[in-house]
């Protein structure tokens, strides 16, 4: 845990849907991480906050708290110009803050392989894990680590197991 702030980690988690990831990083850090959502969708916000969830739309362009790790899981190809949010975000990172970014890779799959439907324009960019790495370098990251999973979707609790590896 960081020096100071009441030995709390703050996390940011950006298009956090229904909050089920805060929810997690709740239940499990035991009050030790002080977490909040941003997600465009009302109705999405609204049935957070009926969790309990601190919830609401953050303008990243003009918000000024700082977070130790946030996180954007399945959000990536929903970004109409991945640099520039990537560079927004990290300067809302504290200088040893880390994101957590998952998002999908099909660039391997043969076209009949690949989930459909895309969802199309809902989900704007589709990219590689050499150009996600490449724009990350790009934007001023060091990527820790690359984890492949093919097709499986994690429940929470045991996705936020793998990520307090990379918080300790």
């Amino acid at each position: 845990y960081p020096n100071g702030m009441n030995n709390n980690l703050y996390w940011l988690d950006i298009g956090c849907g229904h909050g089920e990831f805060l929810n997690t990083l709740k239940e499990i850090s035991k009050g030790k991480i002080v977490a909040k959502g941003s997600e465009p969708n009302i109705s999405k916000q609204i049935a957070a906050k009926k969790k309990g969830l601190d919830v609401s739309f953050i303008d990243i362009e003009n918000h000024s708290k700082k977070y130790h790790a946030i996180s954007l899981l399945n959000v990536f190809s929903h970004l109409p110009n991945p640099p520039e949010f990537l560079l927004k975000i990290r300067n809302l990172l504290y200088r040893d803050g880390e994101l957590l970014l998952q998002t999908g890779d099909t660039s391997t799959l043969k076209s009949n392989e690949h989930p459909k439907p895309f969802y199309l324009p809902d989900h704007l960019s589709f990219a590689s894990e050499k150009i996600v790495a490449n724009l990350l370098k790009n934007t001023g990251f060091q990527i820790i680590s690359i984890t492949k999973h093919h097709n499986v979707k994690w429940p929470y609790k045991k996705l936020f197991k793998e990520i307090v590896k990379f918080v300790h």
